[in-house]
Formats: C-alpha cells, structure tokens, sequence
C-alpha cells in the first residue's frame, strides 16, 4: 500500500475509503453487511467510512422498505468518475510493481492471495456452519 498511499491521498480518499468504492463499483449495490464482510472493514469503522464517503457526495445510502434497520449502498455517477480518474494512476503503479518483481512473481502473488483469501472465507463459512448447525 505504501504505493497507492500518495496517489490516493491525492485524490482526497484513504486506502479504506478506495476498498469500499471498489467494491460498491463491481455490484449494482450492497446492503452494509455484505458490504463490510467483501471490505474486511469492522461494522464500527465502515460506518464512519461511509458517512464520510457520502458527505463527499460519491455514494448514496437508502433505507430498506421492508425492513427499515437494513441500508443499501451503491456507488454513484460522482464516485464512478472518480474511479475512471484514478484507474490509470492505479494502473501504473501495478505495472511497476510487476516490473520490479518481474510478471511471473506478480502472478504467482496475485494468484496465492486469491487462493488465501478463498481459504479464509471457505474457513470462516465452515465456522458459521459448525455454529448454526
């Protein structure tokens, strides 16, 4: 992250604040739960992130209808562009990052992180399971 730190403070967002709008970007919207469990974000922390993303104006958040203690969030048109803004800056510092360590390695690490973060959640759905069942 030491990376991406300067870049997106630059543009006015934390590496935090970048997970979440990359995430809400990828899926129509997300109800806060899911939301925190695709971040990795504590409900406590992702609830300060996301007043402050939508003070910024780069989401919204509506109330569920049928159950009014559940919110939706969704990216919107001003969070999207700020996406297409940094994308490219994000581009070049993965570029780099893979020249430095040459693509087969950039490969080998993406694909292990993959397969870690798969590891975890299978673990963590096995727990739940264990403890509902």
């Amino acid at each position: 992250m030491s990376q991406f730190r300067p870049m997106l403070t630059s543009h006015g967002v934390t590496e935090q604040q970048w997970r979440v709008i990359r995430v809400l970007a990828e899926e129509e919207q997300l109800e806060i739960s899911l939301l925190a469990e695709r971040t990795s974000i504590l409900g406590p922390s992702l609830s300060r992130i996301l007043k402050n993303l939508e003070s910024k104006g780069l989401l919204t958040k509506k109330q569920d209808k049928a159950d009014g203690r559940r919110h939706w969030i969704k990216i919107n048109a001003k969070g999207r562009r700020l996406i297409k803004t940094i994308e490219p800056h994000s581009r070049e510092i993965y570029e780099h990052i893979e020249h430095a360590i040459t693509a087969e390695k950039f490969e080998q690490l993406t694909s292990l992180l993959q397969a870690i973060s798969s590891d975890l959640i299978n673990h963590n759905n096995k727990n739940d399971t264990d403890l509902n069942g």
